[in-house]
């Protein structure tokens, strides 16, 4: 029987909100592992990006910057030198990049097979980058004692692309924002960027994926359909926006009502997610649809594709539109904008569907996946 601590090395490269939703996993998962589990001693793996917003002082905690980012050389030799000196009992990687030479007891989290179906960036343009970062991949959910897929659907991913077997994996959900109270000035908010119209509002980085395209299309048939005057908020880095996606933008016949407002601050979005006629994620594929959750919280009826891991999010508190198919899409906007009842019965549906996903259990079933592995280690 064991009577000293385990020492577990955690990956938390990602730890800086700026890395969107992977941040926000990290930076939930550690705080909330942290406040359940005070004997073991973690060694934390953050770069000097993450620093910054490094807000973790506990004693059994011990905080490693290293220089080895993500997708490089570096991570490879340096991170890889780094694991091995810090004499980890089990590491949990939190995202499928890892040093391959490790071999040592590791956990890692699948988030989603994005970089296996839709590349963007450098992994579209280069052949060999993609087919590297498949091969880390693959590696990762191979040489893992055990796979945490953030969602069934991922789960399904892996067995289906690269035959994981199901008893080397266990899904453990992300978990949910709490309920959002709106700023003071909400209504000041919405109004300096919409003015008085209603309208539907989209949150994402513009990657072809994220369905854009399918939404510019849906928004047009829905306005054609009758006298609508919503106008359509899209909110997201366009960084990653194709000439198809800005040209169908800049053509688009109802442009003058489509406002494109870049960066906004946390208060600006709450305001415009709390005074929506609906959320609109037309994703073409998700590991978790955290968007969903978000929507769940400052009580927005939520409309989505019926695809990936967006069901499981959304349950029976979402109205789903076909994939790819904006006459659907546009069927959806058209039930939830004319139907105030509807809307209201997704609103509270959303409510009780937040309600199942908990930061609290998230960490708990990821300290009791910890001992899992640590019990055929030791």
């Amino acid at each position: 029987m064991r009577t000293t601590p385990y020492r577990i090395g955690i990956d938390a490269r990602f730890f800086r909100s700026s890395t969107a939703g992977i941040g926000t996993y990290t930076r939930e998962l550690l705080h909330h592992l942290f406040a359940l589990d005070q004997v073991n001693q973690y060694v934390v793996f953050i770069t000097p990006a993450d620093v910054a917003e490094w807000d973790i002082a506990q004693k059994n905690v011990q905080c490693v910057v290293t220089s080895a980012t993500h997708f490089t050389y570096a991570e490879q030799t340096i991170f890889l030198k780094e694991l091995l000196q810090a004499k980890l009992d089990l590491v949990h990687f939190l995202n499928f990049n890892h040093p391959i030479l490790y071999t040592k007891p590791f956990i890692a989290t699948l988030q989603d097979f994005t970089v296996y179906y839709h590349p963007v960036g450098r992994s579209q343009k280069s052949r060999l980058r993609r087919a590297a970062f498949i091969a880390t991949l693959k590696h990762s959910l191979t040489a893992a004692r055990l796979i945490l897929p953030i969602s069934q659907n991922s789960a399904n991913d892996a067995k289906k692309v690269f035959g994981i077997p199901e008893e080397k994996m266990q899904v453990v959900y992300e978990g949910g924002p709490d309920q959002v109270a709106l700023p003071t000035d909400a209504k000041e908010r919405v109004h300096g960027c919409v003015g008085d119209a209603s309208y539907f509002l989209f949150v994402s980085a513009w990657r072809p994926h994220k369905g854009l395209i399918t939404l510019l299309e849906g928004y047009r048939l829905y306005r054609e359909s009758g006298n609508r005057k919503e106008k359509l908020v899209l909110v997201g880095n366009q960084k990653a926006a194709t000439s198809e996606m800005l040209d169908a933008l800049a053509q688009h016949p109802f442009r003058d009502d489509i406002i494109t407002p870049g960066f906004i601050s946390q208060e600006t979005l709450d305001s415009l997610y709390g005074h929506t006629t609906a959320f609109v994620m037309p994703s073409e594929y998700e590991g978790f649809g955290l968007g969903i959750l978000e929507a769940f919280a400052h009580h927005a009826p939520v409309i989505t594709a019926d695809n990936s891991s967006l069901p499981e999010l959304g349950g029976d508190a979402v109205a789903y539109f076909e994939t790819r198919n904006a006459a659907s899409l546009a069927d959806m906007l058209q039930k939830v904008a004319t139907h105030p009842h509807y809307a209201e019965e997704l609103r509270t549906k959303g409510g009780k569907q937040l309600q199942k996903f908990s930061w609290d259990k998230c960490a708990q079933e990821t300290l009791e996946a910890y001992y899992k592995i640590l019990a055929t280690t030791s």
